[in-house]
């Protein structure tokens, strides 16, 4: 796929990603306690509605789940394009608990919307953790 056709089928779905961004940057992940669970599964579901087979490991306990992804992409360098060749992988790695909101300022953000609001004016798409590796999990998995 070329870059143009590439950006169109991006922008074809844009009201699909914003959905996704949404829903993860409300769902709860602040951390303290990290409790990511809510976060996960979003992504999760995601990447299952697209096909993708997730599985979940959580060797810190159920609340830090950390999902985990083996799929194809393309051929592998013999031909083999059941991904289980031996062809260049790619691990795409974050995390996705947040630092708490700072509560003696009431949680209000410069546009008047909260931290955990997900508002999408147009514009600007407003919400704790869109910025960093938050939101680049979401739009990796979004990608896929």
């Amino acid at each position: 796929m070329d870059r143009k056709s590439f950006i169109d089928l991006i922008d074809s779905e844009q009201d699909e990603h914003f959905k996704l961004l949404q829903a993860f940057v409300r769902a709860p992940s602040t951390n303290p306690p990290g409790d990511t669970l809510d976060a996960a599964n979003v992504l999760r579901e995601s990447l299952e509605r697209q096909g993708v087979p997730v599985g979940v490991i959580a060797p810190q306990g159920a609340s830090k789940p950390n999902l985990v992804e083996d799929f194809a992409c393309g051929e592998d360098d013999d031909g083999d394009s059941s991904g289980n060749g031996g062809g260049k992988k790619v691990v795409m790695n974050g995390h996705i608990d947040v630092f708490p909101v700072d509560e003696s300022r009431g949680g209000e953000w410069k546009h008047g919307r909260g931290p955990w609001s997900g508002h999408n004016d147009g514009k600007l798409h407003l919400g704790k953790g869109r910025g960093g590796h938050e939101g680049r999990n979401g739009g990796e998995c979004d990608c896929i």
